[in-house]
């Protein structure tokens, strides 16, 4: 099935490329020259930037930015990333996230990274909307935390 890159994908095809079921978003891409080492591997801070890329446009997609008066000041305070399988140069993959969890001023997401049918890595990230004033945890609007509960089926 041809991808679209980084452009959401529809659940019929995160089926066809093996993305479990559970997850509401999905970006693909391909592994580009400068994400690689010297053995044409994905270098591992390349997937740290491909699913802060997937959270970006998750967020903006699902309409949760739209939610702000001003643009959120959303921090990543605690990312972690599972390496199943090497990704290579010009490997096409599937990223795709969810909102698992959604409290006051923070939520957490979960991540899988799929090629051919495979799961290449899996991740997690929390992330604490932030008032830029005085560093502290600010409270996220009530509907941006509705689209985290209603589309994703996230916790509260």
């Amino acid at each position: 099935m041809e991808l679209t890159f980084l452009s959401p994908l529809p659940r019929d095809v995160m089926d066809a490329h093996g993305v479990p079921p559970g997850y509401t978003y999905a970006l693909a891409d391909r592994v580009r020259f400068q994400e690689v080492d010297a053995l044409l591997h994905a270098n591992n801070v390349a997937y740290v930037a491909w699913f802060e890329t997937l959270r970006t446009r998750y967020l903006r997609d699902m309409g949760v930015l739209d939610c702000f008066e001003s643009f959120p000041a959303f921090v990543v305070a605690e990312q972690t990333i599972r390496y199943r399988a090497p990704l290579l140069l010009d490997q096409a993959y599937v990223a795709a996230g969810r909102t698992t969890r959604v409290g006051r001023s923070s939520f957490a997401q979960d991540y899988v990274l799929m090629a051919d049918g495979k799961l290449c890595a899996e991740g997690t990230a929390q992330m604490v909307n932030v008032d830029p004033d005085t560093g502290k945890g600010h409270p996220l609007p009530e509907a941006a935390r509705r689209i985290f509960i209603d589309q994703d089926g996230a916790e509260s």
